[in-house]
Protein backbone atom coordinates (compact mmCIF):
# COMPACT_ATOMS: atom_id res chain seq x y z
CA UNK A 1 0.00 0.00 0.00
CA UNK A 2 2.46 2.53 -1.25
CA UNK A 3 0.01 5.38 -1.30
CA UNK A 4 -0.72 5.21 2.31
CA UNK A 5 2.48 7.30 3.02
CA UNK A 6 2.50 10.59 4.25
CA UNK A 7 3.92 12.52 0.93
CA UNK A 8 3.31 16.18 2.40
CA UNK A 9 5.69 16.12 5.63
CA UNK A 10 8.71 16.28 3.55
CA UNK A 11 9.90 19.26 1.48
CA UNK A 12 9.04 22.85 0.91
CA UNK A 13 5.49 23.58 2.76
CA UNK A 14 5.05 26.22 -0.25
CA UNK A 15 6.05 23.46 -3.00
CA UNK A 16 4.14 20.68 -1.51
CA UNK A 17 0.58 22.62 -1.34
CA UNK A 18 1.04 23.79 -4.55
CA UNK A 19 1.78 20.32 -5.82
CA UNK A 20 -1.58 19.73 -4.83
CA UNK A 21 -3.22 22.86 -6.04
CA UNK A 22 -2.73 22.36 -9.87
CA UNK A 23 -4.27 18.99 -10.59
CA UNK A 24 -7.16 20.82 -8.24
CA UNK A 25 -7.43 23.62 -10.07
CA UNK A 26 -7.32 22.16 -13.52
CA UNK A 27 -10.46 20.07 -12.59
CA UNK A 28 -12.25 22.35 -11.04
CA UNK A 29 -11.88 24.35 -14.65
CA UNK A 30 -12.94 21.36 -16.85
CA UNK A 31 -15.85 20.64 -14.21
CA UNK A 32 -16.78 24.06 -14.30
CA UNK A 33 -16.34 24.53 -18.16
CA UNK A 34 -18.86 21.75 -18.66
CA UNK A 35 -21.42 23.28 -16.80
CA UNK A 36 -21.06 25.97 -19.34
CA UNK A 37 -21.44 23.03 -22.37
CA UNK A 38 -24.65 21.87 -20.31
CA UNK A 39 -25.90 25.24 -20.29
CA UNK A 40 -24.91 25.82 -24.34
CA UNK A 41 -27.05 22.53 -25.44
CA UNK A 42 -29.86 22.96 -23.07
CA UNK A 43 -30.02 27.36 -23.86
CA UNK A 44 -30.76 25.82 -27.62
CA UNK A 45 -34.04 24.23 -26.19
CA UNK A 46 -35.26 27.33 -25.42
CA UNK A 47 -35.23 30.14 -22.27
CA UNK A 48 -37.69 28.16 -20.00
CA UNK A 49 -35.96 25.22 -20.19
CA UNK A 50 -32.00 26.54 -19.59
CA UNK A 51 -34.33 28.70 -16.10
CA UNK A 52 -35.22 25.04 -15.08
CA UNK A 53 -31.92 23.80 -15.67
CA UNK A 54 -30.53 27.47 -13.64
CA UNK A 55 -33.13 26.64 -10.60
CA UNK A 56 -31.12 23.68 -10.65
CA UNK A 57 -27.59 25.11 -10.31
CA UNK A 58 -28.35 26.41 -6.67
CA UNK A 59 -29.67 23.36 -5.19
CA UNK A 60 -27.01 21.06 -6.59
CA UNK A 61 -24.55 23.56 -4.68
CA UNK A 62 -26.21 22.87 -1.36
CA UNK A 63 -25.97 18.94 -2.09
CA UNK A 64 -22.52 19.17 -2.99
CA UNK A 65 -21.99 21.85 -0.17
CA UNK A 66 -23.41 19.41 2.46
CA UNK A 67 -21.11 16.47 0.90
CA UNK A 68 -18.03 18.09 0.59
CA UNK A 69 -18.63 18.88 4.46
CA UNK A 70 -18.50 15.50 4.94
CA UNK A 71 -15.16 14.99 3.02
CA UNK A 72 -13.67 17.72 4.64
CA UNK A 73 -14.29 15.53 8.16
CA UNK A 74 -12.96 12.41 6.30
CA UNK A 75 -9.48 14.18 4.59
CA UNK A 76 -8.97 15.84 7.91
CA UNK A 77 -9.12 12.57 9.68
CA UNK A 78 -7.28 10.18 7.18
CA UNK A 79 -4.60 12.78 6.70
CA UNK A 80 -3.98 13.05 10.70
CA UNK A 81 -3.82 9.48 10.19
CA UNK A 82 -1.69 8.81 7.40
CA UNK A 83 0.52 11.57 9.22
CA UNK A 84 1.29 9.67 11.99
CA UNK A 85 1.49 6.22 10.26
CA UNK A 86 -1.47 4.55 11.50
CA UNK A 87 -2.50 2.59 8.21
CA UNK A 88 -5.36 0.60 10.04
CA UNK A 89 -6.83 3.95 11.07
CA UNK A 90 -6.64 4.98 7.23
CA UNK A 91 -8.34 1.82 5.84
CA UNK A 92 -11.10 2.04 8.70
CA UNK A 93 -12.28 4.98 8.30
CA UNK A 94 -11.83 4.88 3.96
CA UNK A 95 -14.20 2.91 4.67
CA UNK A 96 -16.59 3.99 7.23
CA UNK A 97 -17.39 7.28 5.16
CA UNK A 98 -17.99 5.73 1.95
CA UNK A 99 -21.09 4.09 3.77
CA UNK A 100 -21.41 7.71 4.81
CA UNK A 101 -21.84 8.70 1.38
CA UNK A 102 -24.09 5.89 0.17
CA UNK A 103 -26.47 6.54 3.12
CA UNK A 104 -26.28 10.63 2.26
CA UNK A 105 -26.98 9.36 -1.47
CA UNK A 106 -29.71 7.70 -0.61
CA UNK A 107 -31.33 11.03 1.69
CA UNK A 108 -30.95 12.78 -1.17
CA UNK A 109 -32.64 10.55 -3.63
CA UNK A 110 -35.45 10.59 -1.37
CA UNK A 111 -35.70 14.20 -0.23
CA UNK A 112 -34.97 15.44 -3.10
CA UNK A 113 -37.75 13.47 -5.21
CA UNK A 114 -40.07 14.50 -2.51
CA UNK A 115 -39.88 18.21 -2.13
CA UNK A 116 -39.34 19.06 -6.32
CA UNK A 117 -42.92 20.67 -6.31
CA UNK A 118 -42.75 22.51 -2.90
CA UNK A 119 -39.15 23.07 -3.24
CA UNK A 120 -38.81 24.97 -6.43
CA UNK A 121 -42.37 26.48 -6.24
CA UNK A 122 -40.37 28.82 -3.63
CA UNK A 123 -37.72 29.44 -5.86
CA UNK A 124 -39.89 30.70 -8.33
CA UNK A 125 -40.37 28.21 -10.88
CA UNK A 126 -44.04 28.46 -12.40
CA UNK A 127 -46.23 26.66 -14.70
CA UNK A 128 -43.92 27.64 -17.66
CA UNK A 129 -41.00 25.92 -15.98
CA UNK A 130 -41.89 23.58 -13.57
CA UNK A 131 -42.72 20.64 -16.41
CA UNK A 132 -38.88 21.20 -17.32
CA UNK A 133 -37.93 21.66 -13.67
CA UNK A 134 -39.90 18.14 -13.08
CA UNK A 135 -38.08 16.58 -16.02
CA UNK A 136 -34.65 17.47 -15.29
CA UNK A 137 -34.74 16.47 -11.88
CA UNK A 138 -37.05 13.33 -11.05
CA UNK A 139 -33.69 12.13 -13.41
CA UNK A 140 -30.94 13.49 -11.93
CA UNK A 141 -31.85 13.04 -8.29
CA UNK A 142 -31.35 9.65 -9.01
CA UNK A 143 -27.70 10.38 -9.52
CA UNK A 144 -27.11 11.66 -6.10
CA UNK A 145 -25.52 8.38 -5.07
CA UNK A 146 -23.64 8.27 -7.91
CA UNK A 147 -22.91 11.42 -6.75
CA UNK A 148 -21.60 11.25 -3.31
CA UNK A 149 -19.21 8.29 -2.94
CA UNK A 150 -17.13 10.04 -5.64
CA UNK A 151 -16.59 13.18 -4.02
CA UNK A 152 -16.08 11.33 -0.61
CA UNK A 153 -13.86 9.12 -2.53
CA UNK A 154 -11.95 12.12 -3.56
CA UNK A 155 -11.47 13.50 -0.36
CA UNK A 156 -9.72 10.53 0.98
CA UNK A 157 -7.50 10.29 -2.10
CA UNK A 158 -6.57 14.03 -1.67
CA UNK A 159 -5.78 13.19 1.90
CA UNK A 160 -3.39 10.64 1.07
CA UNK A 161 -1.66 13.67 -1.33
CA UNK A 162 -3.22 12.52 -4.13
CA UNK A 163 -4.74 15.05 -5.98
CA UNK A 164 -4.16 14.11 -9.66
CA UNK A 165 -6.28 10.96 -9.32
CA UNK A 166 -9.12 13.02 -8.77
CA UNK A 167 -8.93 15.31 -10.93
CA UNK A 168 -8.26 12.83 -13.72
CA UNK A 169 -11.29 11.57 -12.55
CA UNK A 170 -13.51 15.07 -12.20
CA UNK A 171 -12.02 15.44 -16.19
CA UNK A 172 -13.04 12.31 -17.50
CA UNK A 173 -16.64 12.39 -15.86
CA UNK A 174 -16.98 16.11 -17.24
CA UNK A 175 -15.66 14.96 -20.60
CA UNK A 176 -17.85 11.99 -21.02
CA UNK A 177 -20.84 14.66 -19.70
CA UNK A 178 -20.30 16.69 -22.44
CA UNK A 179 -20.03 13.72 -24.71
CA UNK A 180 -23.51 12.56 -24.06
CA UNK A 181 -24.82 16.13 -23.43
CA UNK A 182 -25.90 16.53 -27.50
CA UNK A 183 -26.59 13.10 -28.09
CA UNK A 184 -29.12 12.50 -25.37
CA UNK A 185 -30.22 15.98 -25.71
CA UNK A 186 -31.08 16.22 -29.44
CA UNK A 187 -31.28 12.18 -29.83
CA UNK A 188 -28.09 12.07 -32.38
CA UNK A 189 -26.27 8.74 -33.13
CA UNK A 190 -29.98 7.49 -33.80
CA UNK A 191 -30.54 8.01 -29.76
CA UNK A 192 -34.51 9.66 -28.94
CA UNK A 193 -34.30 13.12 -28.30
CA UNK A 194 -35.01 13.77 -24.53
CA UNK A 195 -34.49 17.39 -23.88
CA UNK A 196 -33.35 18.56 -20.73
CA UNK A 197 -33.68 14.90 -19.47
CA UNK A 198 -31.26 13.95 -21.80
CA UNK A 199 -28.80 16.85 -19.92
CA UNK A 200 -30.13 15.29 -16.49
CA UNK A 201 -29.51 11.26 -18.23
CA UNK A 202 -26.44 13.13 -19.47
CA UNK A 203 -25.18 13.85 -15.66
CA UNK A 204 -26.02 10.52 -14.15
CA UNK A 205 -24.03 8.52 -16.49
CA UNK A 206 -21.31 10.08 -16.33
CA UNK A 207 -21.33 10.26 -12.47
CA UNK A 208 -21.82 6.40 -12.44
CA UNK A 209 -19.08 5.70 -14.49
CA UNK A 210 -17.11 8.61 -12.00
CA UNK A 211 -18.51 6.02 -8.83
CA UNK A 212 -17.16 2.90 -10.51
CA UNK A 213 -13.94 4.60 -11.13
CA UNK A 214 -13.43 5.91 -7.81
CA UNK A 215 -14.09 2.75 -6.34
CA UNK A 216 -11.77 0.87 -8.80
CA UNK A 217 -8.97 3.01 -7.56
CA UNK A 218 -9.62 2.82 -3.82
CA UNK A 219 -10.55 -0.68 -3.70
CA UNK A 220 -8.25 -2.97 -6.10
CA UNK A 221 -5.75 0.17 -6.74
CA UNK A 222 -5.12 1.52 -2.94
CA UNK A 223 -6.32 -1.46 -1.12
CA UNK A 224 -8.54 1.59 1.27
CA UNK A 225 -12.09 -0.09 1.11
CA UNK A 226 -12.47 -3.22 3.14
CA UNK A 227 -15.60 -4.16 4.59
CA UNK A 228 -14.38 -6.80 6.92
CA UNK A 229 -13.98 -6.56 10.55
CA UNK A 230 -16.21 -3.46 11.15
CA UNK A 231 -18.08 -3.58 14.16
CA UNK A 232 -21.01 -0.96 14.66
CA UNK A 233 -19.24 0.73 17.43
CA UNK A 234 -16.21 1.61 15.27
CA UNK A 235 -18.79 2.88 12.29
CA UNK A 236 -20.58 5.05 14.59
CA UNK A 237 -17.23 6.66 16.51
CA UNK A 238 -15.97 7.23 13.01
CA UNK A 239 -19.00 8.84 11.91
CA UNK A 240 -19.05 10.85 15.32
CA UNK A 241 -15.54 12.11 14.38
CA UNK A 242 -16.26 12.85 10.81
CA UNK A 243 -19.18 14.81 11.47
CA UNK A 244 -17.50 16.56 14.35
CA UNK A 245 -15.04 18.52 11.49
CA UNK A 246 -17.85 17.98 8.69
CA UNK A 247 -20.86 20.26 9.78
CA UNK A 248 -19.16 23.50 10.59
CA UNK A 249 -17.43 23.07 7.22
CA UNK A 250 -21.47 22.04 6.02
CA UNK A 251 -22.20 24.95 7.80
CA UNK A 252 -20.07 27.25 5.85
CA UNK A 253 -20.25 25.81 2.38
CA UNK A 254 -24.21 26.36 2.36
CA UNK A 255 -23.76 30.24 2.95
CA UNK A 256 -23.35 30.67 -0.81
CA UNK A 257 -25.54 28.12 -2.60
CA UNK A 258 -28.13 29.54 -0.24
CA UNK A 259 -27.70 33.01 -0.85
CA UNK A 260 -27.81 32.16 -4.40
CA UNK A 261 -31.04 30.39 -3.90
CA UNK A 262 -32.13 33.51 -2.66
CA UNK A 263 -31.40 35.75 -5.06
CA UNK A 264 -32.86 33.78 -7.95
CA UNK A 265 -36.39 33.53 -5.93
CA UNK A 266 -35.94 37.45 -6.05
CA UNK A 267 -35.02 37.05 -9.80
CA UNK A 268 -38.11 34.95 -10.52
CA UNK A 269 -40.58 37.97 -10.15
CA UNK A 270 -39.13 39.31 -13.36
CA UNK A 271 -39.70 36.57 -14.95
CA UNK A 272 -38.08 33.37 -16.46
CA UNK A 273 -35.60 34.39 -19.01
CA UNK A 274 -33.91 36.21 -15.90
CA UNK A 275 -33.62 33.33 -13.97
CA UNK A 276 -31.88 31.78 -16.92
CA UNK A 277 -29.67 34.72 -17.73
CA UNK A 278 -28.60 34.53 -13.68
CA UNK A 279 -28.16 31.09 -13.74
CA UNK A 280 -25.63 31.16 -16.95
CA UNK A 281 -23.79 34.22 -14.94
CA UNK A 282 -23.57 32.08 -12.54
CA UNK A 283 -21.69 29.27 -13.75
CA UNK A 284 -19.53 31.97 -15.35
CA UNK A 285 -18.96 33.37 -11.84
CA UNK A 286 -17.85 29.87 -10.74
CA UNK A 287 -14.48 30.83 -12.25
CA UNK A 288 -13.62 33.37 -10.18
CA UNK A 289 -12.82 30.82 -7.42
CA UNK A 290 -11.57 28.06 -8.44
CA UNK A 291 -7.69 29.19 -7.14
CA UNK A 292 -9.30 29.35 -3.60
CA UNK A 293 -11.39 26.60 -3.78
CA UNK A 294 -8.19 24.34 -4.96
CA UNK A 295 -6.13 26.07 -1.88
CA UNK A 296 -9.03 24.98 0.53
CA UNK A 297 -8.81 21.70 -0.79
CA UNK A 298 -4.89 21.47 -0.93
CA UNK A 299 -5.18 22.65 2.35
CA UNK A 300 -6.33 20.34 4.87
CA UNK A 301 -4.26 17.58 4.09
CA UNK A 302 -1.42 19.24 4.24
CA UNK A 303 -2.10 20.39 7.73
CA UNK A 304 -3.73 16.70 8.52
CA UNK A 305 -0.67 15.22 7.45
CA UNK A 306 1.89 17.05 9.19
CA UNK A 307 -0.46 17.42 12.68
CA UNK A 308 -0.44 13.67 12.81
CA UNK A 309 3.01 13.37 11.93
CA UNK A 310 3.48 16.28 14.65
CA UNK A 311 5.47 18.70 12.37
CA UNK A 312 3.96 21.65 13.79
CA UNK A 313 6.55 23.50 12.88
CA UNK A 314 5.55 23.39 9.17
Amino acid sequence: MESNKAKLVQGKPSTAIISMMAPMVIGLLVMIGNGLVDAYFVGKLGYAQLAAVSYAFPVWFIVSGIVMGLGVGTSSLVSRAIGSDDRNSVTEIATHSIILAVLTGFFVILAGLSSIDSLFGLLGANEETMPYVQEYMKVYYWGGLFMTVPIIGNSVLRALGDAKTPSVLMAMSAVINAVLDPILIFGWLGMPALGVQGAALASVIANIIFLIASLAVLIYRDRLIQFKNHSTKALFNSWKKILHVGIPAIASNLIAPVSSALVLALVSSYGQAAVAAVGLAGRIEAFIIVLFMALGGATTPYVGQNFGAKRFDR
